[in-house]
């Protein structure tokens, strides 16, 4: 988990998506590794995917802000 944070903040966002599929295979329900994963996904140009993984993190932890503002960003053409 920590190397796919410290991945998104090198702007390693390959490194990041790899590491934290990796963390979500161990514990599947870390909401932050998912989180973290759509962000990468989403900085990749993976959007549809990254839209799944937003929705997943926020099925995982209902109202979570961080995951609530990247779909919307997401969804909304990723604009500022």
């Amino acid at each position: 988990f920590t190397a796919g944070r410290m991945a998104i903040g090198d702007k390693r966002f390959l490194d990041s998506a790899l590491a934290n599929r990796e963390a979500i295979r161990f514990a599947p329900a870390a909401a932050d590794a998912w989180i973290n994963l759509g962000w990468s996904l989403a900085q990749l140009g993976f959007d549809r995917e990254a839209d799944q993984v937003f929705v997943r993190a926020l099925a995982l932890r209902p109202g979570d802000e961080n995951a609530r503002s990247n779909l919307e960003w997401l969804r909304g053409g990723k604009k500022e």
